[in-house]
């Protein structure tokens, strides 16, 4: 053996090793996606947002007053998905259902492939990896064709800008691309409302910094205030955005109704639809719920173990679209797809620090560690997506 023949325990090879295992998971991840997203439409929702678009489209006019009930025919409706339904007649009229079932497949793999582009580890593919498998499977029970679909996308947009804007990824112009984007959210789904909410979150901290500067009389530093002003200036256009529906004032506080009247246990409406339990009330506690019990408790863990680097943006998000999510079963995905980045950010610098301690004594612990586990996930994989495509999966949660 000469001097230059590496040895199996060189670390290059040992890192390169683990790098191939980490992209064989990441396809895998995909290939687990891709089987979660494609099933038969099962959602009855589909057919009044159907036939109401039909209804838009042929009409030229947007509904104002219930035609469907036969208890609440001719009651004020503010019908917040109406651009979503002519989206969804025009699909079914051009393509058929197959075609319906398709842009719902790359609607979602959208969602999930953003989010992987927000992410950026700076160590720990693994890291990513894990979440995401966590973050598939707690989502998987609302990959649905229903409005909510758009929601996702809209919040993966507007992390993948944000957080990259918060981390110096993203250029300051791309932020103001959240407000036609806010306008279309609008009058696509009723939860539109969150987009405000998310660009406040991240506007907090640039803001939190400059009083905590201004109050222990502190330099702040030189980029503070342009983006502290940026973010304000982009969250009152996204806030005004809101109006721009055709029910106007009414049309923005309707999510506000929404989410006063639904969710928890006690809720009336709760008593007979599934998706406004708690997910944790005890009704049908299905396998994507206990993955969303351990993606929340992760997330919890990881903003704690990494309190250091801990920004107000991520703590508002962790609260508020927890909460909601705890509130409601169906509010489950709004959590996860926006904290997943978020998780990666956190759970990437525990991981870099851990590899660092003591002159990088555990690294290479660490990296068979990754091996270990991208290895046990792609295993783990294959035994779930055959469980999804023989219908395993959807019997054992009591689902059609």
């Amino acid at each position: 053996m000469t001097e230059d023949t590496p040895t199996k325990s060189s670390p290059d090879a040992a890192a390169g090793l683990t790098k191939r295992f980490n992209t064989l998971a990441l396809l895998m991840l995909l290939l687990l996606g891709l089987s979660l997203f494609a099933h038969k439409i099962i959602d009855t929702d589909l057919w009044w947002h159907l036939r109401t678009g039909q209804y838009i489209i042929d009409t030229s006019s947007i509904p104002g007053a219930d035609m469907f009930s036969y208890t609440a025919l001719g009651n004020r409706w503010i019908d917040t998905h109406w651009l979503f339904q002519v989206i969804l007649y025009a699909t079914h009229y051009a393509l058929g259902a197959y075609g319906l079932s398709l842009v719902f497949i790359l609607i979602y793999a959208a969602v999930f492939l953003i989010l992987r582009k927000a992410s950026q580890p700076r160590e720990g593919g693994f890291a990513v990896v894990f979440l995401f498998w966590l973050g598939l499977m707690a989502c998987s029970a609302r990959f649905l064709a229903r409005p909510e679909a758009f929601t996702y996308l809209m919040i993966s947009i507007y992390t993948l800008l944000l957080l990259g804007f918060e981390q110096g990824r993203i250029p300051r112009w791309a932020l103001f691309l959240l407000i036609p984007l806010q306008m279309l959210w609008t009058n696509l789904q009723g939860l539109f409302i969150l987009g405000p909410f998310l660009i406040g979150a991240y506007a907090a901290n640039p803001i939190a910094t400059i009083l905590i500067n201004k109050a222990l009389k502190r330099e702040a530093a030189p980029d503070q205030n342009p983006k502290a002003v940026l973010l304000i200036a982009v969250l009152v256009g996204s806030t005004a955005a809101c109006l721009l529906s055709p029910y106007g004032v009414e049309g923005f506080l309707f999510p506000f109704t929404l989410f006063t009247r639904a969710g928890g246990a006690e809720n009336i409406f709760a008593r007979s639809i599934a998706e406004l339990q708690p997910p944790f009330s005890g009704y049908n506690l299905t396998l994507s719920l206990k993955f969303f019990g351990v993606f929340f408790a992760l997330c919890a863990a990881l903003l704690a173990l990494d309190y250091k680097k801990l920004k107000l943006s991520h703590a508002l998000i962790f609260v508020g679209l927890g909460y909601l999510s705890l509130n409601a079963r169906r509010n489950v995905a709004l959590f996860v797809l926006a904290m997943l980045p978020i998780a990666v950010e956190h759970a990437s610098g525990l991981v870099s620090g851990m590899r660092e301690a003591r002159g990088g004594k555990y690294s290479g612990k660490i990296r068979r560690g990754e091996l270990v586990g991208n290895l046990a996930i792609s295993l783990a994989i294959v035994f779930q997506i055959y469980s999804i495509v023989s219908g395993g999966y959807y019997a054992a949660d009591k689902r059609p």
